[in-house]
């Protein structure tokens, strides 16, 4: 469902303040502070969006979305960045996302 998302952060003070503002914005949210944890999530629903940090620490990001790409080739993927990595994840992420936020 398209008014379903997955954020997927390791920093848990980011996750939380932008899953608020986007539970406020009246969409259903799952969050995952690893790539473990948004695997599993994946494995109950599917959700429209998913939202990811540039830097997930136990997989790297490029192989995240495309493993979930192969199983959920419809999900959006939205990536978040730090302003020191943000051109690197352009860059590196182009073909992959459909938009790109600046933490």
């Amino acid at each position: 469902m398209a008014d379903e998302i997955l954020l997927i952060d390791p920093d848990k003070s980011h996750a939380d303040a932008l899953s608020i503002y986007l539970k406020r914005q009246s969409f259903d949210i799952s969050v995952a502070n690893s790539v473990d944890d948004a695997l599993i999530i994946f494995d109950n629903l599917t959700p429209g969006i998913l939202i990811a940090d540039s830097f997930l620490p136990d997989m790297g990001i490029i192989n995240f979305i495309k493993q979930i790409k192969k199983s959920h080739p419809v999900t959006q993927v939205i990536i978040t960045a730090d302003p020191d990595h943000y051109d690197k994840a352009i860059e590196e992420l182009q073909d992959d996302a459909i938009a790109y936020i600046e933490k």
